[in-house]
């Protein structure tokens, strides 16, 4: 809401803006710190619990890990260059091109993670993932950026705005419900997104 009011009643988003969003960031991050700190105790009960070890050392996990996120990253960035190609030559507008595009292309490392995550049953993970994705979009991204260079909000309509801030505000009951978002959700929040895609590639 407070993202959508900057770039509809602002106009853009100037360095106050940005500040106001880093600050919020900065915020919501330490509190996160400081409430996983609260549930120390429980994970050390946990792990006296089952004391199992785990499959690899830390070293290589890091190492795994940091791999499979270059490779996502290198991935999703090749995709986007190339699909941005793509987009010129038909002829889409930057605005269009970003919304679609660019958008499915950085969100292909997010795409990915939760769908291991939900296959393994690691559905914190899978949500988490989504969730802490956005803000960091919102709040760090759109933070940091225009403290640099003010940003414009040019070429994005009511449509783009309403779209952003119903998928958020659906995602909601969806979520408390039975704490499940199932397959008919999953379908609709598709559906919503493929329906929106085709408007905005036939509207260019």
């Amino acid at each position: 809401l407070v993202f959508a009011g900057f770039g509809l009643v602002a106009g853009g988003f100037n360095r106050w803006a940005g500040g106001v969003l880093l600050v919020g960031f900065c915020v919501y991050t330490t509190w996160n710190i400081v409430a996983s700190r609260r549930t120390e105790k429980d994970r050390a009960d946990a792990a006296m619990a089952d004391p199992a070890a785990p499959p690899h050392s830390w070293l290589w996990s890091v190492a795994i890990a940091a791999a499979g996120l270059a490779a996502l990253v290198a991935g999703a960035k090749l995709f986007v260059s190339g699909a941005i190609a793509v987009g010129q030559l038909a002829g889409l507008s930057d605005a269009v091109i970003g919304l679609t595009i660019v958008a499915v292309g950085t969100s292909l490392p997010e795409l990915a993670t939760s769908v291991v995550a939900a296959i393994r049953r690691q559905q914190d993970i899978a949500i988490g993932n989504v969730v802490g994705s956005n803000i960091f979009n919102i709040l760090g991204i759109m933070g940091i950026t225009p403290l640099i260079r003010p940003i414009p909000a040019v070429g994005l309509g009511m449509v783009d705005w309403g779209m952003m801030l119903l998928t958020t505000i659906l995602l909601l009951p969806f979520m408390r419900s039975k704490f499940i978002i199932s397959r008919l959700e999953g379908a609709i929040l598709l559906l919503l997104f493929t329906g929106y895609t085709t408007f905005l590639i036939l509207t260019s």
